[in-house]
């Protein structure tokens, strides 16, 4: 056990019942039952996940870690297939014992916890994925040669390069079809924003999309004077977790 008694996930500003969760669980096709405050915390921590930016896999995860370490025991997602979660619990193992040595309340230590592991997984999750995906394909002869020909050690470093090329492409398009025109609302923000990646034929999870455009348009920088195409990038920088992507300024 990880404190000195029992919390509750309105220490982290839950404000939703156990029947109002379990509803969500219900309706997201989520195969848990809240029956103690491990499972109560698991499910508040997938509420959480899917609200905050993360996807169901990345928030099934992101719930066994907030379970395993808010509550006495782990609830497991069965993710273990998808993260390397052995090393994630050590890095987060690590969050903990440095926010152990400040001098705060536990109650503190515990809301500072549960926003690291967030952060964690909304920054940094994609670095501590399994590669257990296989594309098997048949392609030409010409296309092959060209494929060769891209730069990269391995058939993977020339997949991942290919994939950075499409992001750079779409934050070129995005920029030269998107309206010259500024930030009204997060109305109209949103809906430019749909409209612009419908275009693209870029087409995230929905909940993830809503977020990054509350995200970008709660910003303290964007005001009614802010370029909606650089908005617009930000948005799909925040969802491809793009911290080093291609600055455009239409020069």
């Amino acid at each position: 056990m990880f404190w000195e008694k029992e919390y509750q996930p309105s220490i982290v500003g839950c404000k939703l019942s156990d029947e109002e969760l379990q509803e969500f669980l219900k309706e997201n096709d989520i195969g848990l039952q809240i029956v103690d405050n491990s499972t109560r915390w698991c499910a508040f921590a997938q509420y959480y996940g899917r609200n905050n930016g993360l996807n169901d896999i990345e928030s099934a995860s992101f719930s066994f870690m907030i379970s395993n370490f808010m509550s006495f025991m782990g609830v497991s997602a069965s993710t273990e297939a998808y993260y390397k979660e052995e090393t994630i619990e050590l890095k987060i193992l690590d969050m903990y014992n440095d926010i152990q040595n400040e001098e705060c309340s536990e109650e503190d230590k515990v809301k500072k916890l549960f926003n690291r592991i967030f952060l964690f997984y909304r920054n940094n999750i994609k670095e501590y994925e399994w590669m257990n995906r296989r594309l098997q394909l048949r392609i030409s002869e010409s296309d092959y040669v060209k494929f060769q020909q891209i730069p990269g050690e391995t058939l993977t470093d020339k997949f991942r390069r290919l994939l950075r090329i499409e992001e750079e492409n779409n934050l070129l398009k995005i920029y030269n079809i998107c309206p010259k025109i500024n930030y009204k609302d997060i109305e109209n923000f949103k809906i430019e924003t749909l409209n612009v990646f419908n275009e693209i034929g870029y087409h995230p999870d929905f909940n993830k999309l809503d977020w990054a455009i509350n995200e970008i348009a709660t910003n303290s920088e964007t005001s009614n004077n802010s370029n909606l195409a650089d908005l617009i990038i930000k948005v799909y920088c925040l969802l491809e977790n793009i911290t080093n992507g291609v600055y455009i300024n239409g020069e």
